[in-house]
């Protein structure tokens, strides 16, 4: 039996590649969001396979835990796993993971910003819309960072050899933009996403990093 953490990389894997052919696609209008749901599924994927490889591929590890609730009402120090709707254990989300990654300097800051940026992408594609012009050329920026940072990591944590796929995005000159796009006036949440990336630039990326903002 493969041991479980094998198992995520190979799915992380996928779903990264399946984030790729589709933002490559000749026509394809949710090309970006699509792009940003894949990816950050497939960096959650990557994240979990590396959680597990260092803890011996116990799953339990990868369990989020709360308290018991007492018969009385009140919360026991006792704890228990969280469960989902439908019962299943509660898995820790890649913020988490992420996070106590780069705390033991197993996870590069600059990729784990990059994916913040990713994740904000992800959010605000899942829960709204967006109309901005300034989305598919951010995205494309962010997503190609993120596919190198992705490649580094499974080299790095796995010595997965990633040349067998074509890592990457294609570029915008064959991707069609929004038309009139420099007359779209920008809402506050827009304001706020775009500001938001902007913040998490860095003045100048590593050279000797193998891992992009």
């Amino acid at each position: 039996m493969r041991a479980r953490s094998k198992e995520l990389l190979d799915r992380a894997v996928a779903a990264t590649v399946a984030a790729i052919e589709i933002y490559n696609k000749p026509d394809f209008l949710y090309r970006e969001e699509a792009f940003a749901v894949l990816a950050i599924n497939g960096w959650e994927l990557l994240l979990k396979a590396k959680w597990l490889a260092d803890h011996g591929n116990k799953v339990s590890s990868l369990y989020v835990m709360e308290p018991r609730t007492k018969k009385d009402g009140n919360k026991s120090r006792k704890l228990k796993v969280k469960t989902t709707r439908a019962g299943n254990p509660f898995t820790h989300s890649l913020d988490h993971l992420a996070k106590k990654l780069v705390d033991s300097k197993a996870f590069d800051s600059n990729a784990w910003a990059n994916l913040q940026v990713l994740l904000e992408m992800r959010d605000s594609a899942i829960h709204f819309y967006n109309r901005s012009g300034a989305f598919p050329v951010r995205l494309q920026e962010v997503g190609t960072a993120s596919l190198k940072n992705f490649v580094a990591a499974t080299k790095s944590w796995f010595g997965r050899d990633m040349t067998e796929f074509n890592f990457y995005l294609m570029p915008l000159s064959f991707v069609a933009l929004p038309q009139q796009m420099e007359g779209i006036v920008l809402n506050h949440e827009e304001k706020r996403f775009l500001s938001f990336i902007d913040a998490l630039e860095p003045d100048a990326d590593d050279a000797s990093s193998p891992y992009l903002r």
